[in-house]
């Protein structure tokens, strides 16, 4: 039912309006009765269906007709539907996402607005959101990365709903790239330095994609003594707050003493867990409790060591840098310095493989004549280079070794999954 006005001009004695309407393009007309300028329904009777319409209004005086006006008008239903509902998940992380409705609008929006429900697939109560209107680009919904069941009405009012789409929204995908990661530890107390070097070492290769902004680091000492009287490893998860910028981070340890394998060598195992998942690797290095030796030994602090691969005779290489800072102290460089190395994650044979090249592994004895300045860093670095045959047979995380350097305290730096980049020297 639509009510109509014609308010000019003002009907005297003698005077009265003819009016007609029709559906357009080409509806049949319509007879009124005879109007005023007082309000008038046209479809009580017959309710007119939605569309665009025309009302041709005739004014007649002492029977005489002037020329008739017609008047437009859209007829829309009391109730009508979005058109073209569409759900999308869009993954923010491994745990949350955001769920965007896309629609088409009718031309009229439901004069009591709009109702949004959603809940997990198959079960649970539904979230209730109204909207008076919809906005035309479609709306965002927080959720988690999961299926849900959603629900649009079109609110009639006087407690009168029709639904427009009932359907489900499957859990998005997500792609993650995990980060990699080094890790090292030492626990050398000296006179001067009580604490300085009780640290285990994350440092950061490169980070996850979406980047972690926290990683959670458990660890535990492994190389205890198999007795009941050894007591404890040194065990604990600290989480870190990353800091664009730094690469790594210490965590203070308190090693027990009791230990198996070479003298002052020290092992953990270590979890590092960042927004794709967790990262298992060993940290090797040294162990001098109370000890007033005043020599520093090759550590996480002032040691890096990684691949590269040389242009001008294009084979591998494992490079060590040692570098020191007014807050590092540079190790002391012997006359004898053992490097052993070995390749990780070659690859099992398989039936499209069954004889897979190999793991690379070797032992090498440098000396402090070894390490060179070297021409792209700042004065207080040196760099030595130690050629490599890694297995082509490598597993999906490339060329990654673990190893450990020997310094003059009798002692050894670890290292581990050292992986080939894009890194290239001369």
């Amino acid at each position: 039912m639509t009510t109509i006005t014609i308010p000019t001009p003002v009907i005297g004695p003698g005077m009265y309006f003819k009016v007609r309407y029709r559906l357009l393009p080409a509806g049949p007309w319509i007879n009124l009765p005879n109007q005023t300028n007082a309000p008038f329904t046209i479809g009580n009777v017959v309710p007119l269906s939605e569309g665009d319409y025309e009302l041709e209004a005739t004014l007649v005086i002492d029977d005489r007709e002037c020329s008739p006006i017609i008047y437009p008008f859209h007829v829309a239903t009391s109730c009508v539907c979005l058109n073209e509902v569409n759900l999308t998940m869009i993954a923010k992380d491994q745990t949350n996402s955001d769920i965007k409705i896309t629609y088409t609008l009718p031309r009229i929006q439901p004069a009591c607005g709009w109702i949004v429900m959603y809940r997990f697939a198959g079960s649970g109560t539904y979230t209730v959101i109204p909207y008076a209107t919809l906005p035309a680009g479609g709306i965002t919904i927080p959720s988690y990365r999961k299926a849900y069941d959603v629900i649009i009405k079109a609110n009639c009012c006087n407690d009168n709903q029709k639904i427009c789409f009932q359907g489900t929204i499957e859990a998005a995908g997500f792609d993650c790239l995990g980060g990699s990661y080094r890790v090292a530890c030492e626990y050398y107390e000296s006179a001067a330095t009580t604490t300085a070097y009780r640290r285990l070492t994350v440092c950061i290769t490169s980070l996850s994609t979406p980047a972690a902004t926290q990683l959670t680091v458990f660890y535990r000492q492994t190389n205890l003594r198999p007795s009941t009287s050894t007591g404890q490893p040194d065990t604990g998860t600290v989480t870190i707050n990353v800091v664009p910028g730094q690469s790594c981070y210490d965590i203070l340890i308190n090693a027990n003493g009791s230990m198996t394998g070479q003298a002052n060598q020290l092992t953990y195992e270590v979890l590092v867990t960042d927004t794709c998942g967790n990262h298992a690797l060993t940290a090797n290095g040294v162990y001098h409790p109370k000890s007033n030796e005043s020599c520093v030994n090759f550590s996480s602090e002032n040691t890096v060591i990684d691949v590269v691969k040389k242009l001008s005779d294009n084979k591998y290489y494992l490079r060590i840098q040692i570098y020191s800072t007014s807050q590092i102290q540079m190790p002391t460089l012997c006359a004898n310095i053992g490097f052993y190395y070995g390749q990780i994650g070659v690859q099992a044979p398989w039936a499209g493989n069954p004889n897979p090249q190999p793991a690379d592994t070797g032992t090498v004895t440098l000396s402090s004549t070894s390490f060179q300045l070297n021409p792209a860093s700042p004065p207080n670095v040196l760099v030595a280079i130690v050629q490599i045959n890694p297995s082509p047979d490598t597993g999906t995380f490339g060329i990654v070794y673990s190893g450990s350097i020997g310094g003059c305290c009798t002692t050894r730096f670890g290292f581990s999954l050292v992986s080939f980049g894009a890194a290239t020297i001369p």
